[in-house]
């Protein structure tokens, strides 16, 4: 051991150990001025598990510093945020010490250990077999670290969960399970564990390090089972197998053996594609606390609930064939009796295609109370305008205008912009803009002793509309003015962008309009509906390929992709589907 710390504390710099629990601690007490950092949320050196720890030895025990939360045990599934966690925790210019997972012997094992010399420039590399925490271990040093937590109540509405985590329309899925708030940088706030999820709020029990500018939700694989032991939650086993990685993975069922549908989240709103990656395209977005809903395309709605009709304000059509436009007899339907005048865009000729489905219906006992809506009909930068209203024959002409920047329709909060593309016929492709987000700042609620509630909601709809002036009712009773009210309880960031694009011939020009209107989207929904070898398929019905829609993905540096209106053909095999895409894309 001394040739070692006499090799390590000459050099300085960093020193990975593979298996060298007791040898790294025997380094740790000897070496002065060193960092440790305990790398294997598994089997933790110190620290909770499920998380990376940067931690010191003193008086022959450790001292925890700093915790990056992964809420996984499994370091080779998710070895990527293992490996920025530890980028993020190593002191620069400083000698530190990483107890690495004993995971080398197979293949991501190995790329996990070579990724972590090279993102740390490790001078030392130190390897033998480790032993491994059994379940009981682990519990007791996850139920240690709880301990020193405290309980808070998070409304998950005001965060984009990131990692891997359960479906919130299923609050079965969250008890137990490791969760963690963290910043806009992805640096833990908060470690925990959840309690109970109830409509939008999450009850958690966590330890907080820095309690300002919590952004995201965390959560990943690690839940205590049955018994309560802290453990990796087991996937289930079905006939197909999902090739979707991190925040987009899904189960299959082994009913109908079809990708359920994703689920995602931006800063004020949820996106949820219905029919999934092989059904009819139905985009519904979700403008959280708003009691507001969006459409993007109307495929089949049979998976739709009747009720979220009522919520629906706008629908954006991408073009009228059949797969796209087919659910608007249950729109047509689900809309009587409802005074809402629904907007509905689309290309050119969508008025007249509505209005003859609208015709073909017999409407002599509705009167005078049949379903409105406004059509918008955009053909060369003009935005042509209609109204049609069930029970009333033709098509009423409104005022028309000219569209700068695509802007199709633009509120306080929130901006829709399409670009004309090809198919054949023409097509629209839609990008949500998020004008601004305000999040409330949860350790301020804390300090001033105020419970969440309806007021915060109130708080953002006058600040949305630049009404600083508008007084809020608080839950003690005091009122206050919007405007001083942020200063305290709101931060403000800029809002994320969300692309939707299908049914486009995969020509130079397409592309390059494409690629300029998605440009840095946080979401990029995005046709891939053929696989190369089946390019005379795709060329024929003027969609687009896999591999196509990685390279439009890749040029327009978007966050996320999300390929989806995959050909029935590849029902079986998905997986050549994303393999293609990731060729482009990775």
């Amino acid at each position: 051991m001394t040739v070692v710390a006499d090799r390590i504390g000459a050099s300085g710099g960093v020193a990975i150990f593979v298996g060298h629990d007791a040898l790294l601690t025997a380094l740790a007490d000897e070496l002065e001025e060193v960092s440790v950092v305990s790398a294997n949320p598994g089997s933790p050196l110190f620290g909770p598990p499920g998380a990376v720890a940067l931690g010191r030895r003193s008086r022959g025990a450790w001292q925890l510093e700093r915790v990056e939360a992964l809420c996984t045990l499994d370091a080779v599934r998710f070895r990527l945020p293992l490996v920025v966690a530890v980028r993020r925790l190593v002191p620069p210019g400083r000698t530190v010490l990483v107890g690495a997972p004993n995971t080398a012997r197979g293949a991501a094992g190995a790329e996990l250990l070579l990724a972590l010399q090279d993102v740390l420039e490790a001078k030392h590399v130190f390897r033998s077999e480790g032993a491994v925490s059994s379940d009981r271990d682990r519990t007791a040093r996850w139920d240690d670290y709880l301990s020193l937590a405290r309980p808070a109540d998070v409304d998950v509405g005001e965060l984009s969960p990131v990692g891997a985590p359960p479906p919130l329309e299923v609050p079965s899925a969250w008890p137990g399970r490791q969760v963690a708030l963290v910043d806009a940088d992805g640096a833990t706030v908060a470690f925990g564990e959840a309690i109970e999820l109830e409509a939008s709020r999450l009850m958690i029990r966590a330890a907080p390090f820095e309690p300002s500018g919590i952004a995201s939700l965390l959560a990943r694989d690690a839940r205590r089972d049955g018994a309560g032991r802290l453990r990796t939650e087991r996937r289930e086993r079905t006939g197909v197998e999902n090739p979707v990685a991190g925040d987009l993975r899904a189960r299959a069922t082994r009913a109908t053996e079809v990708l359920t549908p994703p689920v995602l989240s931006l800063q004020s709103s949820k996106a949820h594609l219905v029919n999934g990656i092989l059904g009819d395209p139905l985009l519904h977005v979700r403008l959280r606390h708003r009691r507001r809903s969006l459409l993007l395309d109307l495929g089949e709605t049979g998976r739709l609930p009747a009720r979220i009709v009522h919520q629906v304000s706008d629908i954006f059509v991408s073009h009228a064939h059949f797969d796209h436009i087919g659910g608007f007899s249950w729109l047509l339907r689900s809309s009587i009796g409802s005074p809402m005048c629904r907007r509905i865009h689309g290309p050119p000729g969508l008025a007249e295609h509505l209005e003859g489905t609208i015709r073909g219906i017999l409407w002599d006992r509705i009167g005078d109370r049949g379903p409105v809506f406004e059509v918008s009909e955009l053909e060369r930068g003009v935005l042509r305008r209609f109204r049609l209203q069930a029970g009333r024959r033709g098509v009423e002409t409104l005022e028309s205008r000219t569209v700068e920047d695509g802007v199709i329709l633009e509120e306080p909060e929130l901006r829709v912009r399409a670009v004309e593309l090809w198919h054949g016929v023409p097509v629209l492709a839609f990008a949500l803009e998020e004008r601004r987000a305000f999040h409330v700042r949860a350790e301020a609620l804390v300090r001033h002793g105020l419970e969440p509630g309806r007021w915060l909601g109130e708080l953002k709809r006058a600040l949305a509309a630049g009404e600083p002036g508008t007084p809020i009712a608080l839950p003690d009773g005091r009122w206050r003015a919007a405007g001083e009210l942020a200063e305290t309880f709101v931060r403000k960031r800029s809002g994320q962008k969300l692309v939707y694009a299908t049914d486009l011939d995969d020509s130079e020009r397409n592309r390059e309009l494409l690629v300029a209107f998605a440009r840095g989207a946080r979401f990029f929904f995005c046709e891939a509906s053929f696989l190369e070898r089946d390019a005379h398929l795709a060329r024929a019905t003027r969609h687009l390929t896999a591999r196509a829609c990685g390279e439009i993905a890749a040029a327009a540096s978007v966050e996320r992709l999300v390929p989806f209106h995959f050909s029935k053909r590849y029902e079986r095999e998905p997986a050549l589907v994303y393999q293609e895409i990731r060729a482009a894309f990775p």
